[in-house]
């Protein structure tokens, strides 16, 4: 028994079943705790793969979410090619959002990367640049790609984008949640 095991499980209303796995990233409470010793006002943003807790936590996530990733390829088996391969785990933003607000932060919105990026206009710069005599129709459409990809809900678009606020008014929305 761990008591920060313990207390995650708790927090979270975890029952686990025999075989089971849940992830844990013990790092934010210290990521958390640095940041809000340099951060007295003003607003923090946290992009990457997760879910908040209820998403997080889902039967069909009950084996992790842990991942090796090689050669453009996805695996489960993370001890096949060590030190050759990527490995990656989704966050749970429940988490980071509660250790946040034990320092003084506020959840201002969690949204996607691909609403984030619609809301801060990502469409109508895609547009202006099409437009833009200088740029080629082989670097527009590279742009293009990019931009696709970092939309995708298939790709990088479902990243979930945290905003975080610290003694900030909490009618200033920040862009890309209004």
């Amino acid at each position: 028994d761990d008591p920060e095991v313990d207390d995650y499980i708790h927090r979270h209303g975890i029952t686990l079943n025999d075989g089971e796995l849940i992830e844990m990233h013990p790092g934010f409470a210290e990521w958390i705790e640095r940041a809000s010793q340099r951060l007295n006002r003003g607003y923090g943003l946290i992009i990457d793969y997760g879910y908040p807790a209820d998403q997080f936590f889902a039967e069909h996530r009950r084996a992790g979410t842990l991942k090796a990733y090689y050669q453009h390829g996805v695996s489960t088996e993370t001890y096949r090619g060590i030190g050759k391969q990527d490995l990656t785990a989704h966050i749970n933003f429940s988490e980071v959002e509660w250790h946040a607000r034990q320092r003084g932060f506020s959840q201002l919105g969690l949204t996607t990367q691909a609403d984030l990026l619609g809301a801060l206009g990502i469409g109508d710069r895609l547009v202006h640049l099409r437009t833009n005599p200088a740029l080629s129709s082989d670097d527009y459409l590279s742009v293009r790609a990019a931009v696709l990809r970092m939309i995708d809900p298939g790709a990088m678009g479902r990243f979930r984008a945290l905003f975080l606020g610290r003694n900030v008014a909490s009618e200033r929305v920040p862009a890309g949640l209004r």
